[in-house]
């Protein structure tokens, strides 16, 4: 998984051979808006995406290509972030593949983190999504070993704010 990620920095940018992009992450936004300045933001730092509506739309994108990041809205018709997230770690039980899912929610209250732990999600980007954070949080994910990057994500959830923000 470590290789994985390495060849992922690597590949995306981030790491300091500044090739193209070969990565592509999956985005799950229900919200037209968010999906199109998702994948441009995207797009700005070096990465491809495609993008889905729905959870169910997400299981059925990741059944077909194993993504190695996972965008994932938290409020969403038919399957929300939540249940999809549960389905993709059930689905991994057994596997060497892990997906990095990271939240992206308006809510930020420590309640809230909580719940996107108990799905099995890896972080979480506030919304509105700033360039700046993505690219902050897809770096730590890409250029360190998974429980290199929990433990980073860990120490800046305490920083962040703990209100509701709505996006």
């Amino acid at each position: 998984m470590s290789h994985q990620i390495l060849t992922l920095a690597h590949a995306n940018g981030c790491g300091e051979t500044g090739k193209p992009p070969k990565a592509t992450i999956l985005v799950v936004e229900d919200h037209p808006v968010c999906q199109k300045l998702a994948q441009s933001q995207l797009n700005l730092l070096g990465f491809e995406a495609d993008v889905v509506s729905d959870g169910q739309e997400a299981l059925d994108a990741l059944a077909l290509k194993p993504y190695p990041i996972v965008l994932m809205d938290c409020q969403m018709p038919r399957i929300d972030g939540y249940q999809a997230t549960a389905e993709i770690r059930r689905r991994e039980v057994g596997s060497a593949h892990r997906t990095i899912v990271i939240a992206m929610t308006a809510h930020t209250l420590s309640e809230a983190r909580k719940k996107l732990q108990v799905a099995g999600m890896d972080d979480y980007i506030g919304k509105p999504v700033d360039l700046d954070v993505l690219a902050a949080t897809l770096k730590r994910w890409t250029q360190a070993s998974p429980s290199e990057a929990k433990e980073t994500a860990a120490r800046e959830s305490d920083k962040r704010p703990r209100e509701d923000r709505q996006a």
